[in-house]
């Protein structure tokens, strides 16, 4: 291990790109035991099906459904996933880099399983794999500035964030861990071009993550943009007298996006423009931010901008310029999806979708969350602070960049909760950082007092999240229990509702389980973009018998299924419609035209499962 916890970043260029292998390998198995963790607090809802498949919710169902139609059937370029809204289909704005992960995996594993065998291990391994690809990321990171030990420290704190760990857990396919490997690769990026010389590379390599994140979600646009804003700064700044890492960004993204464009949409789909999918839209951004900076390098060039006031005020004007052609062609571009579909929809959607919300302290569980997922901020804003205040050169430039993503991933975290394990993975290295130079300077002074202090002052900052969520847990029964019981194992009872064609009425929050296990299709899904899908469902279980007859024919329902125990305010929603088809079949008098589906009595129990009969 290196003697020295926190060198000065100007030797950063004589460095290794990675730690040493041990300390990778030590990393590596911190992430696998905080997996195991997962499983065994029940974060990861792994175990609950009995099998160690039960997927994380209903988006990565409805991933795996997705790879399997592309898988049978083919169909790259159409949005459309058949076993959900039916008959019609849902369209989905989901683009396919998850895919291309999934259908890799299913190939791997299929060597020596079934593909549907191999797809569902491959959905479930998806997430730890990806979080064990955040220690090479962290590593390059990190590698200027901390040695093995510090590193290793690095991972365990990462390893301790629980939101992070969440979209990293076993059996949740879906795209936020993905975007927050990408966050780690782009600020990896950026904080070697901040320590190093000044060369092309690093802005390109975080323009390739840049447009790798765009293409899975356009959650990636916040990246762009945050990126771009970071190598402005430091030329602004610090820099040359030319943007030219800033110019070799903006070129690589807008050479980069179309080529995800037309591998998303195919050739007849380049002009599509949508918002909340990679479209023309997003790669007409990306050539106007380029044609903006191309305009700042030639003043530059000229030597109008020769005081960083000027750089700084012409990357201003620039950046608005941007911003406001996009917001006038695409006013709505900031509008949340919800906003444009059913209020009775939005409602349920936003009661429903936890992580969609802004930030809330107002009840014991949200404090409980906040300590947790807000812990690392503090200390890592603090030690930024202190570097941008005290030191010149390599490391304030660091600290710059990790400021700005600080700063960006603050506001956005505070907007809606999804977004705080980016901000979880942006706060762990500065956090780091702070508590090694503490401990060094600890170590550096006299007296075996002060050493124990700095020890204990990084024990309290790893550990000590968890300790006051414990306290604030204790009003709510004491205890920090983070993964609530599953309370539906529809593995159970899937067997019983497997005829072919099979097409189910249920809960919103649980038609891509069930339309996955039994291999049948579901009505609703938790899709925006099926709001007419949603509304039906509402009509089938809050409305009168004819309205939910008329929706069951024109659906081609077979089957009705419920969990007695899934839904959260069931009970209101039948008091609200005491007579609608909900709160009959909750109190066994379903109408005539369904029958019972016989089930074993334990089952009967906990399912209320009928069969529609024919007129």
């Amino acid at each position: 291990m290196a003697s020295t916890a926190v060198p000065s970043a100007e030797s950063a260029a004589a460095r290794p790109l990675l730690h040493a292998p041990a300390a990778l390998a030590l990393g590596l198995l911190i992430v696998a035991a905080a997996q195991v963790a997962l499983v065994l607090l029940g974060i990861s809802p792994l175990a609950a099906d009995g099998n160690w498949t039960q997927l994380y919710d209903a988006d990565s169902y409805a991933r795996v459904m997705r790879v399997e139609q592309l898988h049978d059937r083919g169909g790259w370029f159409d949005p459309l996933l058949s076993r959900l809204n039916a008959p019609y289909g849902q369209s989905l704005h989901w683009t396919h880099p998850v895919d291309l992960l999934l259908l890799a995996g299913a190939g791997l594993a299929g060597l020596v399983l079934s593909y549907h065998d191999a797809l569902l291990r491959a959905a479930v391994l998806m997430g730890p794999l990806l979080h064990l690809l955040c220690v090479p990321v962290l590593s390059v990171a990190t590698r200027p500035v901390l040695n093995d030990r510090w590193f290793v420290g690095a991972v365990l704190l990462l390893a301790l964030q629980v939101s992070a760990d969440t979209v990293f857990s076993a059996g949740a396919a879906d795209h936020h861990g993905l975007l927050v490997l990408l966050l780690l690769a782009t600020l990896a990026a950026l904080l070697r071009h901040a320590v190093g010389p000044d060369r092309r590379g690093p802005p390109v390599l975080a323009a390739l993550a840049v447009t790798v994140a765009l293409w899975t979600s356009v959650e990636g646009v916040l990246l762009a943009a945050t990126a771009g804003t970071a190598l402005g700064l430091l030329w602004a700044l610090c820099g040359p007298q030319r943007p030219r890492a800033l110019l070799a960004y903006a070129a690589a993204l807008a050479a980069l996006l179309p080529l995800a464009l037309l591998a998303e949409r195919g050739p007849w789909g380049l002009g599509d423009l949508e918002v909340d999918r990679i479209s023309a839209f997003h790669a007409a951004l990306a050539l106007a931010s380029l044609m903006t900076v191309g305009l700042v390098d030639r003043a530059a060039a000229r030597g109008v901008l020769a005081t960083p006031r000027r750089r700084l005020g012409a990357l201003a004007v620039a950046g608005v310029a941007v911003a406001g052609v996009a917001l006038a062609a695409f006013p709505g571009m900031l509008v949340h999806p919800y906003d444009g579909v059913d209020p009775l929809v939005k409602r349920l959607l936003t009661e429903a979708v936890q992580a969609d919300r802004a930030l809330s302290v107002a009840t014991w569980g949200e404090r409980l969350a906040f300590v947790l997922d807000w812990g690392p901020f503090f200390p890592a804003v603090i030690f930024t602070a202190l570097v941008l205040l005290r030191r010149r050169g390599a490391d304030a430039r660091r600290h710059a960049v990790l400021a700005l993503f600080l700063a960006v991933y603050l506001v956005s975290s505070v907007l809606a909760v999804r977004e705080v394990a980016m901000l979880e993975a942006v706060s762990v290295i500065p956090w780091v950082e702070g508590l090694a130079a503490l401990l060094l300077w600890c170590r550096a002074e006299r007296g075996r007092m002060r050493r124990l202090a700095g020890r204990a002052v990084f024990v309290v900052s790893a550990a000590g999240t968890w300790a006051v969520a414990a306290a604030i847990a204790a009003p709510m029964g004491g205890t920090v229990g983070l993964g609530a019981p599953r309370p539906c194992n529809y593995a159970e009872v899937a067997p019983f509702l497997t005829d072919s064609g099979a097409t189910l009425m249920t809960n919103l929050f649980d038609g891509p389980e069930i339309a996955y296990r039994t291999g049948g299709a579901a009505v609703a899904g938790p899709y925006h973009r099926g709001a007419d899908a949603i509304l039906d469902t509402v009509r089938f279980f809050l409305g009168s018998d004819a309205e939910a007859r008329e929706v069951a024919r024109r659906r081609a329902v077979t089957h009705v299924l419920l969990c007695r125990s899934s839904g959260a305010g069931v009970e209101r929603l039948m008091g609200g419609q005491p007579r609608g088809v909900l709160a009959r079949l909750w109190i066994g008098r379903p109408p005539v035209w369904l029958r019972p589906l016989p089930l074993p009595a334990p089952l009967a129990r906990r399912y209320i499962a009928y069969r529609v009969l024919a007129d």
